[in-house]
């Protein structure tokens, strides 16, 4: 495979947003038609045909994820018939990993569907599609329903969302080498406070995502446009209410103290 960057299109993006989605909040595999009927709702793109449309976007796909190093999400995508991924899955998952061999096709599709389940890090796939998400793991229902037994008052659960802006892996690193992994609003540091260093989220200090829709590309200067703060911080900023309009790094200063 080496290290030359696959080709993806617009396609590609959407069908990864919506997987990723799918897994945050519903943890379950989703059929093709679902997938058209999805992309379609979020996107109001023109009809697709899910029988043709996805066989190339979805092996471009596996291949991103072969090239960022989490499982192969395109294993979600499954047929109404059987609740199995389609014949090109397994094809295109030995030609990345010859080493499975002969293996059998229902043993690798349940192993990577595994995988895509207990994966915590969707960052790299996020980021490298340039999708303003942040990935949090499903809830743990069977936690939950001990918890409201244990405390009646807790009727309602909540799940907030935050969202970052990260056009280019490249980008997000070399801020990180400029500027440091500490918050630059309240000055927390994973590696001094827990020993686990990069526990940092990235924020972009210009909202992109109506120059995106009409541009397509944006140029980000890691100095200029960059800062690293922590994950709290980060959803503090994203608060403001507006998508596209946060607090300033001085207004969450002013906030936290």
């Amino acid at each position: 495979m080496g290290n030359s960057r696959p080709e993806f299109k617009e396609l590609d993006v959407w069908i990864v947003e919506v997987l990723v989605r799918r897994l945050q909040e519903k943890g379950s595999v989703i059929t093709y038609s679902d997938l058209a009927k999805e992309v379609k709702s979020e996107k109001d793109c023109p009809p697709i045909n899910p029988h043709v449309s996805f066989n190339h976007p979805l092996g471009r796909i596996q291949k991103a994820c072969f090239e960022v190093d989490v499982p192969c999400i395109p294993v979600m995508v499954v047929g109404k018939t059987g609740m199995k991924p389609g014949t090109g899955f397994v094809a295109a998952y030995k030609e990345i990993h010859p080493e499975q061999g002969d293996e059998d096709e229902k043993a690798i599709a349940k192993k990577e569907w595994e995988r895509v389940r207990e994966c915590r890090n969707w960052q790299p796939l996020l980021d490298y599609y340039g999708i303003e998400l942040e990935f949090i793991a499903p809830k743990n229902y069977k936690i939950e329903r001990i918890a409201e037994e244990s405390y009646k008052e807790s009727s309602k659960i909540v799940e907030k969302i935050s969202k970052e802006i990260a056009r280019n892996p490249e980008a997000r690193k070399r801020c990180l080498e400029l500027k440091g992994t500490s918050c630059v609003v309240c000055g927390f540091d994973s590696e001094s406070l827990y020993g686990i260093p990069g526990v940092i989220h990235v924020h972009h200090l210009k909202p992109l995502s109506e120059e995106l829709k009409t541009r397509g590309e944006v140029i980000t200067d890691p100095v200029k446009d960059l800062v690293p703060v922590c994950p709290n911080c980060h959803a503090l900023i994203h608060s403001k209410g507006s998508r596209n309009e946060c607090y300033s790094i001085e207004e969450a200063k002013a906030i936290i103290n």
